[in-house]
Order: C-alpha cells, then sequence, then structure tokens
C-alpha cells in the first residue's frame, strides 16, 4: 500500500485557488448580484472543486 505524495504541491495550490474564488464570488455577490455571480462563479468553483478533489484521490493507499 502506497500513495503518491508528489501531488501536494498541485493540491495546495488548487484548494488555496479554491479558497480566492470562494471569498471573492462572496465580494462579487454583493457588487454584481446574485444571478451574475452565480453565472461566472459556479463553473470556476465547479472545476476548482474537482480538480482538488482528483488530486486528493491520488494521496489515498491503494487498495485494490
Amino acid at each position: 500500500m502506497a500513495s503518491d505524495n508528489s501531488v501536494m504541491p498541485a493540491l495546495a495550490l488548487a484548494l488555496g485557488a479554491l479558497g480566492l474564488v470562494t471569498v471573492g464570488a462572496i465580494f462579487a455577490r454583493h457588487k454584481f448580484g446574485f444571478v451574475r455571480t452565480w453565472v461566472v462563479a459556479a463553473p470556476v468553483v465547479l472545476a476548482l472543486s474537482w480538480l482538488a478533489s482528483d488530486l486528493a484521490m491520488y494521496l489515498l493507499p491503494n487498495l485494490l
């Protein structure tokens, strides 16, 4: 059973970007409104969440 630790820097960057986009979406909602922020921020948050979860799967041990 082994895991790949070489993805840790990429995971840290993905989680940092996800945090920044989330904070940016909160500020954008107050400035531009709910619908415009939803249209712009939702795909970006979804893509970064997908990337972070994909990178996190590399850290799990290989059980099969």
